[in-house]
């Protein structure tokens, strides 16, 4: 079973950008970070929708209504969007 890691939001930029600025692949990147490179992806998608913060760990536990989650799902069912598209539109993450 895989353990789960935590990375800095240091790190995280660091490594997005080496993606964005030197324009590294993200397979020569993860590599090289000893990460998969759909983490990466995920990293690099999210600091282009929410900055810095999206790279930091949130440690709170946020609660979500009813009809907040049935627009979530609406929304991701109309327009066809996989689960991490759908965290990055409703900026749940």
């Amino acid at each position: 079973m895989n353990k789960k890691r935590n990375f800095t939001a240091e790190f995280k930029l660091e490594q997005v950008l080496k993606y964005l600025e030197n324009h590294l692949s993200y397979t020569a990147i993860s590599n090289e970070a000893g990460i998969d490179h759909s983490v990466l992806r995920r990293w690099v998608s999210l600091y282009q929708s929410k900055g810095i913060l999206g790279l930091e760990i949130n440690k709170t536990k946020t609660t979500f209504s009813l009809d907040f989650k049935h627009k979530v799902v609406k929304g991701m069912i109309a327009n066809n969007l996989s689960y991490f598209d759908t965290s990055i539109k409703f900026g749940i993450w």
